[in-house]
């Protein structure tokens, strides 16, 4: 059955470079026989179709607003739409992803995906288009929270950061690329031609399904819970908001993110305003700052198994801590400029790429199986509720000059700080409490 396995793996496997694929091999899978490979390529490609379409819509608003004939915040008021539902379905996931079969949950996100991108290709009005943003994103809510949580049951608690780093380091390719790919559709075909793209990849998912499903991991798309649907799905989110622990480790991931999110809201606008450069520009910078994303993740996958997770985020803070000073020392130097300013901000983004992936696995490991699929949804609705908030907290305190940007980020850094310490109590608590349950 092993080899059955591997041959029916191998398409997918071909898209790992043959060192990462070596690092990938040596993971132990529980109870199932099915490759490595695969498995990681699989739920990180469905992992990203949610991140892409967050990169992927803005670039069609003008063609949209163009098409219909509309204002901008109506053709804005679209990708909104996505954001929005997105982060609403992942809350509605998680508690389902711990109560019904997963394959089930699946096919059912990835065919609303599908259904909702052939509305909106053919969407005769803006309403109607909102109304199929929404589907879009409620079913690729489903691959999100579906995919973290069969992680958290494909492999060990203590290979979880590793294995958390190279998802974020497959998810953060296709979205890194999108702003791109979907420019050239839309130029060479138009925005509705461009909208098929989401619909491809939702086949991809259902053609890569029934590899899953005969490689002996069926197990793992069933409900950890067998007990059945309770009257209250959502009993899962309270447990995990009373552990201590687990909403250190969300408070932590949160915080890093909010405080790159305010640079992605505020660089813009100094990139325009300020150093008068053109739009275009700033998105070939946009490439650097989604590779250092990268470089934090593998950076995670090779140390966090050496020196911990806790310790790894500390690392990562510090980092993140010394873009932030260099900003604001430019500032105050009165020396701000392109190359410094996406320099010490690439370091920013480095650091929240390792930050993730172990904040992820800390709270995972505290969820445990039984509510990987709720705490897989409060994990990604807390990433994409506290990026908003960094736009929203950048749109209210935004000047003339960088000011604003470089405060938020340094708060952030402040507040992270003093989290990480609760977290470092908590886990020590946690460990004192383990030992003392111990014969």
């Amino acid at each position: 059955m092993s080899g059955s396995v591997h041959a029916s793996g191998a398409p997918l496997q071909r898209l790992l470079p043959k060192r990462f694929a070596a690092r990938v091999d040596r993971f132990r899978l529980k109870g199932t026989h099915l490759s490595r490979r695969f498995i990681i390529a699989f739920i990180s490609f469905i992992g990203s179709i949610a991140p892409f379409g967050l990169q992927a819509l803005p670039p069609t608003a003008p063609f949209v607003e163009r098409d219909f004939g509309i204002s901008v915040e109506w053709a804005l008021g679209s990708v909104a739409a996505f954001s929005l539902a997105l982060a609403i379905a992942m809350l509605v996931y998680g508690p389902l992803t711990d109560r019904v079969n997963r394959k089930h949950l699946l096919i059912f996100g990835i065919a609303l995906f599908c259904a909702g991108t052939a509305l909106a290709a053919l969407a005769p009005t803006i309403e109607v288009l909102i109304f199929a943003r929404i589907l879009q994103a409620s079913g690729a809510a489903a691959g999100t929270v579906i995919a973290r949580a069969l992680a958290a049951n494909f492999f060990r608690r203590e290979e979880l950061a590793e294995v958390y780093g190279y998802m974020n380091m497959c998810i953060v390719v296709l979205p890194m690329f999108a702003p791109l790919i979907m420019g050239f559709m839309i130029d060479s075909y138009g925005w509705r031609a461009a909208t098929w793209l989401f619909f491809a990849l939702g086949l991809l998912v259902l053609m890569g399904l029934p590899v899953v499903l005969r490689s002996g991991a069926i197990s793992h798309m069933q409900a950890p819970i067998s007990t059945g649907v309770p009257t209250d799905v959502f009993s899962g989110f309270r447990t995990l908001l009373r552990k201590p622990l687990f909403t250190s480790y969300l408070a932590v991931s949160a915080t890093a993110q909010m405080g790159i999110f305010a640079f992605l809201a505020g660089a813009p606008y100094i990139f325009v305003e300020i150093f008068n450069r053109s739009a275009s520009e700033y998105g070939l910078y946009f490439i650097p700052l989604t590779a250092s994303y990268f470089v934090g993740s593998w950076a995670s996958t090779r140390f966090s198994p050496q020196i911990g997770i806790n310790k790894m985020i500390l690392n990562a803070f510090a980092v993140f801590a010394l873009g932030v000073m260099g900003l604001l020392s430019l500032y105050v130097l009165d020396a701000l400029s392109v190359y410094p300013l996406f320099g010490f901000a690439c370091l920013c983004a480095a650091a929240n790429g390792a930050i993730q992936p172990n904040t992820s696995a800390g709270a995972m490991g505290e969820a445990g199986d039984e509510l990987s699929g709720s705490a897989a949804s409060l994990t990604a609705f807390a990433l994409v509720i506290s990026g908003a908030a960094g736009l929203q907290v950048m749109g209210f305190v935004q000047d003339t000059t960088a000011l604003p940007m470089i405060l938020v980020m340094l708060v952030m850094t402040f507040v992270g700080f003093a989290l990480i310490g609760w977290m470092f109590r908590q886990s020590r608590f946690a460990a004192d409490q383990a030992s003392l349950r111990q014969p």
